[in-house]
């Protein structure tokens, strides 16, 4: 039974070594970025965007994804069109699963992958707030929590890349030419009717997502504690839930963090992967209320502890409630 589970899953790059989907659909739940097997240092906060970061999605060959996409500078311009097609791609990153959008990127229009930087835009003629004023004026309802990062290249502060953090809405959100819109995968396409409504319903139905610590442990080295946490993004408590964690097989299990199962598995094109199963519920747990960050692991049992390889790892999390269906995405883990 697992073994379809894991093989529709997993998509991933862990040290350059890609483990490809068989499905789709799941891959839209998946954030599939390409680690640069020469890039093994510690990872980058996600608010903190520099040029060098911008040239890691080049050399790294980084492909879009449902929550990422690659914009070229000559988007952003203040003609109308532009201005409604701002509209239509930041309110599809919203209404999917949230994300970012880089503007000063050129992808390989065959493989979606990051080709290079262009020249980037003029400041004088696009400022942040512009971008954030477009999309607030063209955009119903406006999307609370966006945020625009300016980055210059080199000393070069007369142009800039700019990069925007979208939240997921929490409902749907229609663009400026009177539609719904929605990432799959690295494309765009309108929304069906069920989507739209499903979308508008996402605060009263279970919004479960993974949260992942890793800590080195000290004297220790390769070893990496993993703490689960789970946080509920909508109105509706949770009373139990299944947590499923899957990283590759090359990681040693040193502690289980008192996960409730745990074996291997086989990924359609035969990588072998891990993974480990954690509940929460019962009679004496406490409820998931939205905002609250709960430990998944048992009391007196601690995170879950790895060996691996020194690198950086992409490691994939599921979980599954009443009223939600499976949601899976991927947190970034450094094994020093």
């Amino acid at each position: 039974m697992l073994r379809p589970m894991i093989t529709s899953l997993m998509c991933c790059w862990v040290l350059g070594e890609r483990l490809r989907p068989c499905s789709t659909a799941v891959n839209e739940f998946l954030t599939p970025l390409r680690v640069h097997p020469e890039y093994s240092g510690p990872v980058v906060a996600e608010d903190s965007w520099t040029f060098e970061r911008l040239n890691h999605l080049v050399s790294g060959q980084v492909p879009e994804s449902l929550t990422l996409e690659f914009k070229e500078s000559t988007s952003l311009d203040k003609t109308e069109s532009k201005r409604k097609e701002l509209s239509k791609d930041v309110s599809a990153m919203a209404n999917s699963a949230g994300g970012v959008i880089v503007y000063g990127v050129r992808e390989d229009p065959k493989t979606h992958v990051a080709a290079s930087l262009d020249e980037g835009v003029e400041v004088a003629e696009i400022a942040p707030d512009w971008i954030e004023q477009v999309a607030d004026s063209n955009i119903q309802p406006k999307i609370d929590g966006l945020i625009v990062h300016m980055v210059h290249p080199d000393s070069n502060t007369a142009k800039a890349f700019y990069i925007v953090e979208v939240p997921q809405g929490h409902t749907a959100h229609m663009a400026a030419d009177n539609r719904y819109h929605k990432r799959r995968g690295a494309t765009v396409t309108a929304m069906d009717d069920y989507e739209v409504r499903d979308a508008m319903g996402r605060d009263i139905v279970p919004r479960l997502r993974v949260e992942i610590e890793a800590r080195s442990v000290p004297d220790i080295p390769s070893t990496v504690d993993l703490t689960l946490f789970v946080v509920n993004d909508a109105v509706t408590p949770v009373e139990w839930c299944v947590v499923q964690l899957i990283f590759p097989a090359t990681f040693e299990v040193l502690k289980q963090g008192g996960a409730a199962g745990c074996g291997q598995a086989t990924s359609d094109t035969g990588v072998p992967v891990k993974y480990l199963r954690f509940h929460h519920g019962g009679v004496n747990a406490i409820p998931i209320w939205q905002g609250l960050r709960m430990n998944i692991h048992p009391p007196n049992t601690g995170p879950v502890q790895i060996k691996a390889p020194s690198g950086l790892y992409y490691i994939f999390w599921r979980i599954t409630a009443p009223g939600m269906g499976w949601r899976a995405d991927n947190s970034w883990v450094n094994v020093p």
